[in-house]
């Protein structure tokens, strides 16, 4: 199996080799990674759950005081080194009803700028009658044929 000085059975060999030690590097390193975080997330463990306690109780005493930490104007209390600031979400939209129903009513109030409408090209459906495309082209649109790909596999 030479082609002009070159053996594909011991390169592929050589290749299986290689990546097989590759595998077994890139384990090693994923075990000794997940028991260093296991030992990290066991040794704060306990700081974690103080910090999230203390953050709690931070945030209610911080929201039923708001006028009397920020002097009754602003979003924005210092204390110590830290630093307490309110802020307002955005508002959202939540479709609870029939979308369809909800549509209707929309366009009864003649609010239609509140309804999307798109148009798209469906390339899967094209895709599915390649043959209609070929008889009648379109400029525009071009079926690009399938490549071929190589994998090599290893222990196979």
């Amino acid at each position: 199996m030479t082609a002009i000085g070159f053996d594909i059975a011991a390169a592929v060999k050589e290749y299986g080799a290689l990546s097989r030690k590759l595998d077994k590097a890139a384990t090693k390193l994923a075990d000794k990674t997940a028991a260093l975080k296991e030992k990290y997330q066991a040794e704060t463990a306990a700081d974690t759950a103080a910090l999230e306690e203390l953050e709690t109780r931070i945030k209610v005493y911080a929201e039923a005081h708001k006028a009397e930490l920020t002097g009754g104007k602003g979003q924005t209390a210092k204390i110590g080194a830290a630093c307490i600031k309110w802020r307002k979400g955005r508002p959202s939209v939540k479709v609870t009803g029939n979308p369809e129903e909800i549509i209707k009513a929309i366009k009864r109030r003649r609010l239609s700028r509140w309804i999307y409408s798109r148009e798209e090209i469906n390339k899967a459906a094209i895709l599915q009658e390649i043959d209609t495309l070929q008889a009648k082209p379109i400029d525009g649109l071009e079926i690009i044929p399938a490549g071929e790909t190589i994998n090599i596999e290893t222990g196979v």
